[in-house]
């Protein structure tokens, strides 16, 4: 892109077919593209599966019909994805999942905590248990522009929702991704999982991508005694909010990302910043520690 600063990268972001948004009563729609989507997880119907990149299964009202064979996803080799520029962007491809997932490790939660679960990530994580979190493994939070989402996180929980004049909208949210073993190693998948997010953020609804700085990374270390990588990028998006969306003089994105028994865990964490509400670093810090895995 004409004027991007030096040696910053635009990384590939997940594409996906639109999904049908469903938001919540008291959230009613999001900003103009790029929008911050968030989506219901749908009843999952017994006569219709519908095979998307999220396989999210639609409920469908009618006379019953007689059982229909379901096909059996057939897992595909990754591919390695080379950094492009523009809209333009492939998804990360995933193995196929299996028809069931294990259950993620039992846990007592810290004091004051409480456990957030995914079945299909096999991982889990704890947020805060006070008024400020909102836990909603159901939805599904990310960015879309030119009618494509650009990037999406699962099992979310939202941090002061509602706390600002836009009633529908939060100061954060933590989620949870797909594997990306594709992305390399975990410090390499937590940097371009950042910038990703970070650039999401900053598409115009024409899908052009402003440059953002490259983010910091670090390291912290799990409940469990495992090294997890963390890159964190902070900066004011161009791209103008929505009336109906929380405004604060920057963003923080963080992605961290736990690495164990040959998978990556992706986690990440988006935050206002330079208001009164922020999510302190602390705190994120502390949640990220929580990732474990299923065993």
């Amino acid at each position: 892109m004409a004027g991007a600063p030096s040696g910053v990268p635009h990384y590939p972001t997940q594409q996906y077919p639109p999904y049908p948004q469903q938001t919540p009563a008291s959230a009613p729609g999001r900003r103009p593209l790029p929008t911050k989507v968030t989506f219901g997880l749908v009843a999952l119907a017994a006569i219709v599966v519908l095979s998307v990149v999220f396989r999210i299964a639609a409920a469908v009202v009618g006379e019953p019909e007689p059982p229909r064979p379901v096909p059996v996803p057939v897992a595909t080799a990754p591919r390695t994805l080379q950094p492009v520029r523009g809209p333009s962007l492939a998804p990360v491809p995933s193995p196929a999942p299996s028809t069931a997932w294990p259950t993620p490790n039992p846990r007592q939660p810290r004091a004051d905590w409480r456990v957030v679960s995914s079945t299909r990530e096999q991982v889990s994580y704890e947020v805060p248990d006070t008024p400020d979190w909102d836990p909603r493994p159901g939805l599904l939070v990310g960015y879309e522009a030119n009618k494509s989402v650009l990037v999406i996180a699962n099992t979310v929980s939202r941090y002061r929702y509602g706390a600002c004049e836009a009633a529908a909208d939060d100061r954060g949210y933590v989620g949870l991704q797909r594997s990306v073993e594709a992305l390399g190693t975990s410090e390499a998948a937590a940097v371009v999982l950042a910038t990703r997010w970070a650039q999401a953020r900053d598409t115009e609804d024409d899908g052009t991508v402003h440059d953002v700085a490259p983010p910091t990374p670090r390291t912290i270390r799990s409940a469990g005694g495992t090294d997890i990588a963390v890159a964190s990028v902070t900066f004011t998006p161009l791209v103008a909010p929505s009336t109906r969306e929380c405004k604060a003089p920057a963003m923080r994105f963080t992605a961290a990302v736990l690495s164990q028994n040959g998978r990556h865990y992706p986690m990440v964490i988006v935050s206002d910043q330079g208001v009164p509400d922020a999510l302190p670093i602390e705190v994120e810090d502390a949640i990220i520690a929580t990732l474990l895995p299923a065993e």
